[in-house]
C-alpha cells in the first residue's frame, strides 16, 4: 500500500509539471512604468516568492480513546464489552504560531505551518467505566454486575494541555481559468502533519454509581488537587490534498481544500499515577482535513488572513497495559479525535 500511494503522490505531481505556464514580459517593458510600477513588475518576474506570517487562534475539540473488546492477561485470552473504559481529553486551548510559505514560478509552494498552545487550562477531562462487577460479601467469591451498558463508575478532573503542532505541504497548479476579475485556479499536492499533546489531569470527584456494591468496595473520590493522571499522544498524518484558489483582482483570495490520509499512526501513552498503572497504546487508521482561508491584500507588502479548519481522526489498534512494572494485560484500542480551529494571522511578504 505504500508503495502505490508514492505512485499516486508521482502521477498526482506530474500534471503541474506538465501544465504549468510560464509568462514572462520582455525586459524592455519595463522601459514605459513608472518606478513603482517597475518595481511591482520586477517583483512579479521574480521566480521565488517567499512570506511570514504570525497567528493566533482558538482550538476547540477533543482527544478520546477507548478500550475493551479482546484481552490477553496473565490469565489467558478472553472476549469483554467494548468500550469497558473511555477518556475524553479536552483540547480548547488558544494557540500561537507562524506560517513560512515558499512559491516558485507561481506554480508551486512549500507551507509550513508550527502552532504551539499559549493558554493551558483545557477544561475537564471525562472518564467512564462501564459494566464494573464487584464481590459481595468481600472474601466470599461472589460477583454481581449490572452488565456492560451501566455506567458504574465517572470522575471528572482540569486538565492542563501542552500542545505542539507541525504541518508541511506541497502543493502545484494544474489548472486555471479567468472568470471576468477573478482568476480561479486548482492545486493538488502532499503533505505531512505531526501533533503532540501532552495532558495533565487533575482529579476532581469520582463517583461510584453502583448501589449494591459494599462499602469497601465503592470508589467514590475527592480530589486534592494533584495531579492524578497524565496522558501524552503523538499523531503522524501523511496525507494527500487539493484546493481550489479564488483570486479578485490581486486583493482578496479565498482557498477551500479538502486532504485525506489512510495512513495514520496515534501513539500514546496513559500513566495512571495513583494505581501506579502504565498503558501504551499503538493504533491505525484515517483521517480528513478540510480548511477554509480569506486572504485580504491592501496594504502590499503586508496581508491579513482568517483561517478556518477541521481535522477529525478515527484509528483503532492495541493498548498494552502494566502494572508496578509488569504486565498486566493487553486490550483492544480506539482512538478519534475532532478539532475545529479559527485563527487570524497578519503577514508578509517578501
Amino acid at each position: 500500500m505504500r508503495i502505490l500511494s508514492l505512485v499516486f503522490g508521482m502521477l498526482l505531481m506530474f500534471p503541474f509539471m506538465a501544465q504549468a505556464k510560464d509568462y514572462r514580459p520582455p525586459d524592455d517593458t519595463l522601459i514605459a512604468l513608472s518606478k513603482p510600477q517597475q518595481e511591482e513588475s520586477a517583483l512579479a518576474r521574480r521566480l521565488f516568492h517567499f512570506s511570514i506570517a504570525p497567528s493566533v487562534g482558538l482550538m476547540r475539540g477533543h482527544a478520546t480513546y477507548q478500550i475493551g473488546g479482546h484481552v490477553d492477561d496473565p490469565t489467558g485470552s478472553y472476549d469483554i464489552w467494548f468500550p469497558l473504559s473511555e477518556l475524553i481529553f479536552p483540547l480548547n486551548v488558544t494557540m500561537g504560531g507562524m506560517d513560512f510559505t515558499v512559491t516558485y514560478d507561481q506554480v508551486w509552494r512549500l507551507k509550513t505551518e508550527l502552532r504551539k498552545n499559549i493558554t493551558s487550562s483545557a477544561g475537564n477531562m471525562k472518564d467512564s467505566d462501564w459494566g464494573i462487577p464487584w464481590e459481595n460479601p468481600p472474601g466470599s467469591g461472589t460477583y454481581y454486575w449490572y452488565g456492560p451498558d451501566s455506567l458504574d463508575i465517572y470522575s471528572e478532573s482540569t486538565t492542563e494541555l501542552d500542545a505542539f503542532v507541525l504541518d508541511v505541504d506541497v502543493m502545484g497548479k494544474f489548472a486555471q481559468t479567468t472568470l471576468q476579475s477573478a482568476v480561479i485556479s486548482f492545486h493538488g499536492g502532499l503533505g505531512y502533519r505531526y501533533q503532540d499533546y501532552n495532558f495533565k489531569c487533575s482529579l476532581i470527584q469520582q463517583w461510584d454509581n453502583r448501589e449494591g456494591a459494599p462499602p469497601s468496595e465503592k470508589m467514590d473520590y475527592i480530589g486534592d488537587g494533584s495531579v492524578a493522571l497524565t496522558y501524552d499522544v503523538t499523531t503522524k498524518i501523511p496525507y494527500a490534498k487539493i484546493a481550489s484558489t479564488l483570486a479578485m483582482n490581486n486583493v482578496f483570495n479565498i482557498e477551500a481544500s479538502v486532504g485525506y490520509s489512510p495512513f495514520v499512526r496515534v501513539q500514546d501513552k496513559d500513566n495512571h499515577l495513583l494505581s501506579s498503572k502504565l498503558s501504551y497504546g499503538d493504533c491505525d487508521g484515517t483521517a480528513v482535513l478540510l480548511s477554509l482561508n480569506g486572504r485580504l491584500d491592501v496594504l502590499h507588502p503586508v496581508f491579513f488572513e482568517m483561517a478556518a479548519d477541521y481535522i477529525s481522526i478515527d484509528t483503532k489498534g492495541k493498548q498494552t497495559q502494566y502494572t508496578n512494572g509488569s504486565w498486566s494485560g493487553t486490550l483492544d484500542q480506539k482512538y478519534f479525535s475532532t478539532v475545529n480551529s479559527l485563527e487570524l494571522l497578519v503577514g508578509y511578504k517578501f
